[in-house]
């Protein structure tokens, strides 16, 4: 096996030990009050963009020569302590994911009002119209699922489960 495999094989077990261990841990707690619908919604969310997250780990080990450092691997580490706020009723992670949420839906529509007139190329090549209308696409649904959440968490089941 070679390094990038051995680096797969090891935060695959890392991860694994882990939800072990959160799985028995939520197993011996007694049993409180379901989580409301809008707060799984957000944590869905949550989910989906640690999901993307670890898809890029996994393209810089795999088919980047062991390359694991992107700029979002910097928001791996916040994202999961935010699930963990999210999932425990924890009232900062209530006021932490509608700031960040904010925060990105003004970050997404920039970016559908820059990718038509960006400058994108890779190498000499200029991406062509179709190109600039996925990447478009993307953005608006990942735009769509912070805007999900924002809303999700204002409602006032997701207020009263991290009591407000």
């Amino acid at each position: 096996m070679g390094r990038p495999a051995v680096m797969v094989l090891s935060l695959a077990v890392i991860l694994m030990l882990a939800g072990a261990v959160m799985i028995t841990k939520g197993r011996r707690q007694r049993v409180g009050a379901a989580v409301p619908p809008p707060v799984r919604a957000a944590i869905l969310g949550n989910i989906l963009f640690l999901a993307f997250f670890v898809l890029e780990f996994s393209d810089g080990l795999l088919r980047q020569h062991g390359r694991v450092f992107y700029w979002t691997s910097v928001l791996f580490v916040p994202a999961l302590l935010l699930f963990y706020g999210l999932v425990s009723g924890r009232n900062w992670a209530w006021w932490t994911a509608r700031g960040v949420a904010a925060i990105l839906i003004l970050w997404f529509v920039a970016f559908i009002v820059i990718i038509p007139f960006g400058d994108f190329k890779r190498g000499s090549e200029v991406t062509p119209w179709y190109g600039r209308l996925y990447m478009m696409a993307f953005t608006l649904l990942l735009g769509s699922v912070v805007f999900a959440i924002f809303r999700a968490l204002g409602s006032g089941e997701a207020r009263r489960y991290f009591g407000r």
